[in-house]
């Protein structure tokens, strides 16, 4: 039986006059042909012999196997040209141009010596992914990049200011994207913008989570930022554009919610604004009487306790802070009662 299907030949193949003139050839042949009964030479039904240099159109599977040597090697000598070409003609469901399986080795493999090639190109016309890469290994990669010289492993780019080069995402809760090392001085994953931008960036839309996260399991810092670019600099810096606050150190057991330390001696810690300390206020002496009591301050044996008058009181100032750690209360004492009610500041520190 015969089909009347046509191939399509790789894009840029242009018939030549030989070609031409083997099909006007091959056409008039078609027609004697007709007219004494006998089979087209332009065309090859199931169980004809191949013909070089013709479309060889039929209805069944054509295999070719080789028991010590390649299957089927297709060579191209033409710049341009492609030595082996598949294409899927089906219209409804879609089919495969090209398909390649192994039992213990690569399915399909490329290569190329050419330093501006690839050794496998996927390239899709449409909306779709020009390479993908699936698998339902639970320790495997859907798609594996390797360099065993000095370049990357995988590489992704992108023309476009509002696309990435490289996006993972992981629609089951999972992490989009994962970097492991064993180095003991390179980062897992690391960010580098040749522009103006940050190196890495992250974003949440959480009342309860970071946009970037660290964690260290190991005793060291969870995040660290350094700065070498000058005196204008932060090694970190924390900015909130609404209400919250630009930076939150949190600490239990004996550790610091914040430590500001200068490795030289100089200025470990400075403030530009107000200051707000938890253990600090402002209390009022009644008048004729001689002292006040604070409560509720957390206390140590190291807690040192500051007070001073908030308003001129000639002959009156404070003798005493008396603290009672017990009862977490410390009392204020002048030197003689007040007429009239006083206001006295205190501060703890340690």
């Amino acid at each position: 039986m015969k089909s009347d299907a046509t191939i399509q030949r790789p894009p840029g193949e242009k018939p030549s006059r030989r070609r031409f003139l083997g099909a006007a050839t091959a056409g008039l042949a078609v027609l004697i042909a007709r007219g004494l009964g006998r089979t087209s030479s332009a065309r090859a039904d199931d169980g004809d012999p191949v013909k070089l240099g013709q479309d060889n159109i039929a209805n069944g599977t054509t295999q070719i196997s080789s028991s010590a040597q390649n299957g089927f090697v297709g060579y191209a000598q033409a710049a341009g040209r492609i030595g082996v070409w598949g294409q899927d003609g089906s219209v409804a469901t879609g089919g495969v141009g090209v398909k390649g399986t192994s039992a213990f080795g690569d399915g399909v493999q490329g290569s190329t010596s050419a330093t501006s090639g690839t050794g496998v190109l996927g390239e899709h016309t449409g909306n779709g992914p020009g390479v993908r890469g699936t698998t339902s290994s639970a320790t495997s990669s859907g798609v594996l990049g390797e360099n065993t010289g000095l370049g990357d492993g995988v590489r992704g780019t992108a023309e476009d200011a509002a696309s990435s080069g490289v996006t993972g995402e992981n629609t089951a809760g999972g992490y989009g994207v994962t970097g492991t090392t064993d180095s003991a001085t390179k980062p897992a994953v690391w960010g580098n913008n040749e522009g103006a931008g940050p190196g890495v960036e992250g974003d949440a839309d959480s009342a309860t989570n970071a946009g970037v996260s660290g964690n260290n399991v190991g005793g060291g810092d969870g995040v660290r930022g350094t700065s070498s670019g000058g005196s204008t600099g932060s090694g970190v810096h924390g900015e909130s554009a609404s209400n919250g606050n630009g930076v939150t150190g949190v600490a239990s057991g004996n550790g610091a919610g914040v430590l500001a330390e200068h490795a030289d001696g100089e200025t470990a810690l400075e403030v530009v604004g107000k200051a707000l300390f938890s253990r600090s206020g402002i209390a009022t002496i009644p008048g004729n009487q001689a002292s006040v009591t604070i409560s509720g301050v957390d206390l140590t044996g190291s807690s040192g306790i500051l007070a001073t008058l908030q308003k001129l009181r000639p002959g009156r100032y404070v003798i005493a802070v008396v603290p009672d750690l017990g009862a977490n209360t410390f009392t204020i004492h002048l030197n003689n009662a007040v007429n009239n009610n006083t206001k006295v500041a205190w501060f703890v520190f340690g």
